[in-house]
């Protein structure tokens, strides 16, 4: 989940330990229970014992233990990193109906197990089939387990399918499988589900040869330990919801269909993490697209303002350019008028005078700049 770290004084601590119930005040800063114990004893901070909060709730009358001095003033501050809640990016209505969900799962009855694993169901059937053949591409669950805990998955799967179905949950091929593993989808968002089990590391018995490997200073590659079946069911689901269980098992104390209701539960509040980041993740590419369009906008200015400038660059430069034709246009007249004046007054219309005059004109119209200036204006009249 998304959030940031945070210095916390002891004080701060301690008020928040003795405000908020563990539970809630762990999945706050990312922490299981025991883990907030041992940064409170790190930090001398006490903690309510158990039962502190019942009694609480009953009405009794508990003081809290005083937070004394610690031991060491480099405990005096704690960094740790709250998360932040993922119910803000959920609307009301989305809200409303997850907690709704939640709260029926909290007292649903027990799924039933049966007794044998002769179900038709289609994804119970290609279960089967992908057991006899690899290569089936059926649409089936995900099943790993040794030969003799098989029917005893497919029953699980039954009733884990069962229970799924009467709340509206559905099961589909999983995105970029093809193989037809099924995955789960809960309230649109989808997660994968697997039934395993899980392995267990005993101690390696040591064969003769290895003994005698150990005898003589050598073996130093044998294992310690080696892995072996467990015997147990566990229901493995397959998501990106950050802080939520992902391998749920099976014990001697505790049977398939009460960790089948866990995974039900489990389910719904993964389902509404899912949906929280894809609020956040939508958002965040919304300020994102926002801040490229802003981006964009500037560039456009900086590249239309670099341009403005760059026009004005070469009309100040073309300006100052025609001012010194008009200039030296000036200078050449002039001359032009005094040499037309005295060829007149001394009568040398014939002579190679005219021919200076014809070409001194023809300079002297190249260099006038009023008929381009008169372009230019015209031009612009138009396309206002």
């Amino acid at each position: 989940m998304y959030g940031e770290y945070q210095r916390l004084t002891r004080q701060e601590m301690y008020d928040l330990v003795w405000s908020v119930p563990a539970s809630k005040l762990s999945e706050r800063f990312g922490l299981s229970g025991r883990g907030l114990a041992k940064l409170c004893e790190r930090h001398d901070i006490p903690v309510p014992e158990r039962g502190w909060w019942a009694k609480t709730a009953a009405g009794q009358k508990v003081e809290k233990a005083p937070l004394g001095p610690a031991k060491n003033p480099y405990l005096e501050t704690i960094q740790v990193y709250v998360r932040e809640d993922f119910r803000h990016w959920l609307s009301a209505e989305e809200l409303a109906a997850f907690e709704q969900r939640l709260t029926e799962e909290k007292t649903a009855t027990l799924p039933i197990l049966p007794t044998s694993a002769d179900s038709r169901h289609p994804l119970i059937v290609g279960s089967r089939r992908k057991f006899k053949n690899s290569a089936s591409t059926s649409l089936h669950i995900e099943i790993s387990v040794t030969k003799d805990l098989r029917e005893r998955a497919l029953c699980a799967a039954a009733a884990l399918l069962s229970a799924c179905e009467s709340r509206g949950h559905s099961f589909v091929q999983r995105p970029g499988s093809e193989d037809g593993v099924a995955a789960l989808k809960v309230c649109d968002q989808l997660v994968g589900i697997k039934l395993e089990e899980p392995m267990l590391n005993v101690p390696h018995v040591l064969s003769k040869s290895e003994a005698r490997e150990k005898a003589v200073g050598r073996g130093w590659n044998i294992p310690k330990y080696d892995s072996v079946p467990s015997g147990k069911l566990a229901i493995v689901l397959d998501h990106r919801a950050d802080g939520e269980r992902r391998t749920f098992s099976s014990t001697n104390d505790r049977t398939m269909e009460s960790v089948i209701a866990d995974v039900m539960k489990a389910l719904v509040r993964i389902a509404m993490r899912l949906r929280a980041d894809e609020a956040r993740r939508a958002d965040r590419e919304q300020r994102e697209r926002e801040a490229a369009e802003l981006r964009r906008q500037e560039e456009q200015r900086r590249r239309e303002e670099a341009a403005r400038i760059a026009e004005e660059r070469r009309r100040r430069r073309e300006l100052l350019r025609q001012s010194i034709r008009l200039r030296q246009a000036e200078y050449l007249d002039r001359l032009i008028r005094s040499v037309e004046a005295a060829v007149s007054s001394a009568n040398l219309e014939n002579s190679h005078a005219t021919e200076w005059l014809t070409f001194a004109r023809a300079v002297l119209q190249g260099l006038t700049p009023i008929p381009e200036l008169l372009k230019e204006v015209g031009a612009a009249s138009r396309v206002l």
